[in-house]
Formats: C-alpha cells, sequence, structure tokens
C-alpha cells in the first residue's frame, strides 16, 4: 500500500469478519489492533432493521452505503463508530508518542461501501483507499477484474512482493 516510502499512517482494512487498524510508521508496523466487527456485520445489521434477506441486505449496503441521504446509515452507525473509535485511540496513541500521521487508507471489500472515506473525514487528515495496484505492474486488459478486488488484495500482493 505504502510502497518503499516513508509514510507515516493508519491503514484500516475492513474485512468481512473483523478489521484491522494498523499504525504505520516510516514504512513500518508499529501497532496493530483487530475488531470483530466487519462487513458482515454491517450486512447482518442492515438485514435484521429492514427484515430483509441477507442477500437484500448486503444489496442495499452495495447500493447506499453510508450516504446521509438514507434510511441506512442510523443501522450500521453503531458498527462504524466502534471502527471509528478505535482508530481515534490509535490516533492519540500515535500523538502522545509525537508520530505525526499523515492519513488514512481504508483497504478491505468494507472499504468498496460507498461514502466510507466521507464517515472518516472528522479526523481532519487526508482519508483515502488503499491502491495495492500501485506497486505492481499488470496488463492493462486485467484492470476492470483487478480494480474491483484491488481492496481485498493487499496483503496477497504484499506477500508476493517479499524478497524474501
Amino acid at each position: 500500500l505504502i510502497g518503499n516510502g516513508s509514510l507515516n499512517c493508519v491503514i484500516i482494512d475492513i474485512g468481512a469478519k473483523s478489521t484491522g487498524l494498523n499504525i504505520i510508521e516510516n514504512g513500518f508496523l508499529r501497532l496493530s489492533r483487530n475488531l470483530n466487527v466487519g462487513g458482515d456485520t454491517i450486512t447482518n445489521k442492515i438485514a435484521e432493521s429492514l427484515r430483509v434477506s441477507k442477500i437484500r441486505a448486503e444489496q442495499f449496503k452495495k447500493d447506499f452505503g453510508v450516504s446521509s441521504a438514507t434510511f441506512i446509515p442510523d443501522t450500521i452507525k453503531p458498527v462504524l463508530n466502534l471502527i471509528k473509535n478505535e482508530a481515534k485511540q490509535l490516533l492519540t496513541i500515535a500523538e502522545s508518542q509525537n508520530l505525526r500521521i499523515e492519513k488514512i487508507l481504508l483497504v478491505g471489500g468494507g472499504s468498496n461501501l460507498p461514502g466510507i472515506a466521507d464517515f472518516f473525514a472528522e479526523f481532519k487528515l487526508q482519508v483515502e483507499l488503499g491502491n495495492p495496484l500501485s506497486t505492481v505492474g499488470y496488463s492493462k486488459e486485467l484492470e476492470p477484474v483487478l480494480k474491483r478486488y484491488a481492496l481485498s488484495l493487499p496483503i496477497a500482493i504484499g506477500l508476493a512482493l517479499r524478497k524474501e
């Protein structure tokens, strides 16, 4: 995600079953936290509140995301607030160690949620979706497929790029 750069950032990896929050200092993992909530938790909350199937709830999640113009955000805000509060604690820890965080990178399948970057905007840091494809070469013919799954690939790409 950050290549060989000396970036100080927080990486929030919203997976299906869990969310990983990591402080990266000069390209190295400094602190890591894991939460037992993820994209499936959000889907389940939507299914419960709207009394719809999980398949339909998943589609609602993908269509509406965390846009304030819909009824879904109140349902999923507790889950996202849990992630946001953990990120807040990590930023407080970093600040106490005089570590200046430059940005927040969102990855994992849950980062495909429309409006998710705006949800974390209150931190007054640049919040962006990670791009694990930026450090690898690939055929442009593969681009549509790779971009669709890119946010779920940082760990696999990182392991593939190891020199050991």
